[in-house]
């Protein structure tokens, strides 16, 4: 039985993982844990391995609570759920959105109240505002940020103080944390004068020459997400694709060109610098030393700082990877302008080409080589790093395979469908146990342990196994 969650005190984040097999909450009786019942026509209802991201469920890093929002007739809730202190208690935090977790196991969620919203953070309330966004944590989750509105004007609220900047419209899915999590930044736009700027550190930049991602800036929509921007280690240097339209255009891809344009924060002001104009060019990335982007003339390519290397025929703008150390980049190309046969490229080598899909591309910790998915003749999921198989199996995957890597780059653990539509996390080879559903995997600091949430009908699991076998 559900109570009501302690708004005011102090929730103490659970920074230790979980390093247990536990049942963190059941679904109450009569309540779906998803959106789609009989009536349903969302999209998702028809797709069973995107089904739970619709409903609402989500898992703390460290394994001791899981947030989810449950259905029925004529209602909806929220629930928050710990296990902390041995057994699990639920709580009802009422008619609000699925609660996020930081890296360290804060928890935030919305509250509505005389038709107003606020956030509560680790148990403490917000201030009121006409509404709130979702709340964004810094990497190691010590710090969070989230969008709020009174009346006409948004912005943002860090640590609790407001910004001073403020536009008709802040995506809060383009607050952005340094690594370190001491500087943050986000895009502003003024919808009425079609204007957008950057903020960083509090600072506004001038107008940008451009709209940052490819929609027309005349048919403006809402809550639209903005491609990812990019910041460099230290946190002083944003970039973001900007795209050229003309001026009379009325379709979001009547485009003039388009350039990557950086913002840097010299501690005195904010500089603008400009790329070169292509016809088109990818969400950017940054290295150990400047910017790499894709883009594309007649033919594609990466552009490293000024350099312009090998032409591809197309390259997936949403690959691009890079290494940890920032020394390489790699992506996927095709072996035609419109797709095709796809192979890897990476700094000093590539794959050969593949048939099937390729995805998940990205660096293990301490690697140049890259680590990537692809399906075989026989539609098998093939793990490969640099031109090496690592595994393989009858699990299969849609979309974005779920991974992750140990902290030491030795152990990794992913996500797997299998042909009956259940889904297995699959160890260091091994594969564990079939749920309905499963999340993402994390792993202890030590690496000894990887853990995910994992759902068995209205069974919401903290599911932990050893990834390393103790030497003592």
């Amino acid at each position: 039985m559900s109570e009501a969650f302690p708004i005011g005190q102090k929730v103490s984040p659970a920074s230790s993982f979980n390093t247990r097999t536990t049942l963190l909450a059941r679904i109450p009786f009569r309540y779906a844990y998803d959106a789609c019942g009989e009536m349903s026509f969302h999209w998702s209802c028809f797709f069973p391995q995107f089904r739970d991201g619709f409903g609402g469920i989500a898992f703390s890093p460290t394994g001791y609570m899981v947030g989810y929002v449950a259905q029925r007739t004529f209602e909806e809730k929220a629930f928050l759920a710990s296990a902390k202190n041995g057994d699990s208690v639920t709580w009802s935090i009422g008619n609000t959105g699925i609660p996020s977790f930081g890296a360290d196991g804060s928890s935030a969620f919305i509250a509505f109240e005389d038709r107003k919203q606020h956030v509560v953070i680790n148990g403490i309330r917000g201030k009121s505002y006409d509404q709130v966004g979702r709340v964004v944590f810094s990497p190691d989750g010590h710090r969070n940020a989230y969008t709020a509105q009174r009346g006409e004007k948004t912005f943002v609220v860090i640590d609790g103080r407001e910004e001073q900047a403020q536009f008709d419209e802040i995506d809060g899915d383009s607050i952005t944390f340094s690594r370190d999590g001491r500087h943050v930044a986000y895009i502003g736009t003024d919808r009425k004068e079609k204007k957008q700027f950057v903020v960083l550190d509090g600072r506004v930049s001038r107008e940008l020459p451009g709209w940052i991602g490819y929609r027309n800036p005349s048919q403006l929509v809402a809550h639209e997400k903005f491609p990812e921007m990019a910041m460099n280690r230290g946190g002083t240097a944003i970039a973001v694709p900007i795209i050229l339209y003309h001026p009379d255009a009325i379709r979001a891809d009547e485009t003039l060109g388009a350039f990557i344009a950086i913002i840097i924060n010299d501690g005195s002001r904010l500089q603008h610098l400009q790329g070169k104009q292509y016809e088109r060019v990818s969400p950017p990335v940054f290295t150990d030393e400047t910017v790499a982007y894709a883009a594309c003339d007649q033919d594609c390519f990466l552009v490293i700082g000024t350099n312009q290397l090998e032409d591809h025929a197309g390259i997936d703008f949403d690959s691009l990877a890079v290494s940890q150390d920032g020394r390489s980049v790699a992506f996927v190309a095709y072996e035609e302008e419109h797709g095709g046969r796809q192979y890897i490229v990476w700094k000093g080598g590539r794959s050969r080409v593949y048939e099937g899909g390729v995805s998940n591309l990205r660096f293990p910790p301490g690697s140049d080589l890259p680590v990537y998915f692809v399906h075989d003749e026989e539609d098998r999921t093939l793990l490969m790093h640099g031109n090496k198989e690592l595994d393989r199996g009858d699990t299969r995957f849609w979309g974005q395979v779920k991974f992750a890597f140990s902290l030491d780059g030795q152990s990794m653990a992913w996500a797997g469908v299998t042909s009956n539509g259940q889904y297995a996390m699959v160890v260091n080879g091994k594969r564990g146990r079939l749920y309905d559903y499963v999340w993402e995997p994390h792993f202890s600091p030590d690496g000894k342990y990887v853990g995910y949430g994992a759902r068995d009908g209205h069974n919401l699991w903290w599911v932990v196994e050893k990834a390393k076998q103790s030497t003592s």
